[in-house]
């Protein structure tokens, strides 16, 4: 038989929903033709660097969330992962943190989160003559006197929006976060890096635990990550947004940005301001990979009087099985 049965016994047939996780690229086939429950996340963006600055958190992921999205029977769907982007290490190159890639189930596409940057320069801004690295939420602004050039979010044109605007700096030394799929970054303040934009709730059609979600909160995706601090005491980094957005790093001794969570689509938090001039600097933390969740609906597990050998050695144990 195939998958390993072997016929046995009539057993019951187990009806109920299943959620099939995708960590890594790779395809789907309905055991049904229906409407199937969907979250597609994608990859969040990399945390700014700059020597002499602190710098902004990167954007999270795009998030697309679809309660009824049709499948048939037997037709391989492909899916691809997003990878998050690198956040920045290198002195005097503030484009170089990387935007988040793109996640997609078939047709259905989020957008990766856009970069924080470092010295005045949002990420993915509109500011004059800068990269345009919008994304699936915008990267914030790092320093500058108040720089309103921050990274748009819901790249993608989606409606419901796949993600929201990254923060503005608030002063020199001051940068926003990055933004998240269910909210704005946080703008910098005179003595704090911005807070992580919130990540958005999958919870709605997937329910709640034990669905195999990911990040540090149980189906919460795509939080901002938070703005680097400027050197001295009572100064404090941002927070990373809720849905795995990583925090910003504090100042002298420059401290590195944290990086997004793994399947959560979170943004990378941004460095701390390096102190000395031409001294060494910390690293914008890296943004965490996307995820696709599809949830199938009143589907058969186990078929009647078809075994799989787990179960043949569970009843052999148990005395229950017969010949």
């Amino acid at each position: 038989m195939a998958n390993g049965g072997i016929i046995g016994p009539v057993q019951e047939p187990t009806v109920g929903d299943v959620v099939t996780p995708f960590t890594s690229p790779g395809t789907f086939v309905a055991k049904k033709t229906q409407n199937v429950g969907l979250l597609v996340v994608a990859g969040g963006a990399g945390g700014g660097h700059r020597t002499q600055s602190n710098a902004s958190g990167g954007g999270g992921g795009g998030f697309r969330l679809l309660p009824a999205h049709p499948v048939t029977a037997g037709q391989p769907v492909s899916v691809t992962i997003g990878a998050g982007g690198a956040g920045n290490s290198l002195n005097g190159q503030p484009f170089q943190n990387g935007q988040g890639d793109d996640s997609s189930f078939g047709p259905i596409a989020s957008t990766g989160g856009g970069s924080g940057m470092g010295n005045g320069l949002g990420g993915g801004s509109n500011f004059p003559n800068t990269n345009v690295l919008d994304g699936g939420s915008g990267g914030g602004s790092a320093t500058a006197p108040e720089n309103p050039y921050t990274g748009n979010g819901n790249a993608g044109g989606y409606s419901p929006p796949e993600g929201s605007d990254g923060g503005a700096s608030n002063g020199p030394s001051n940068p926003g976060a990055g933004g998240g799929a269910g909210g704005a970054g946080g703008n910098g303040s005179p003595n704090t890096g911005g807070t992580g934009g919130n990540g958005a709730d999958a919870t709605p059609v997937f329910g709640s635990a034990p669905q195999p979600y990911y990040g540090p909160t149980a189906g919460i995706y795509s939080g901002g990550g938070g703005g680097g601090c400027r050197p001295g005491n009572g100064n404090a980094a941002g927070g990373g947004g809720p849905g795995g957005g990583g925090a910003g790093g504090r100042g002298d001794p420059a401290g590195a940005g944290t990086s997004g969570v793994d399947n959560s689509g979170g943004g990378g938090g941004g460095a701390g301001e390096e102190g000395a001039v031409g001294g060494p600097s910390g690293k914008g933390g890296d943004g965490g990979d996307g995820v696709v969740l599809v949830r199938e609906v009143s589907v058969v597990t186990a078929a009647p009087g078809i075994w799989t050998m787990a179960d043949v050695f569970a009843n052999q144990k148990a005395g229950t099985w017969t010949n």
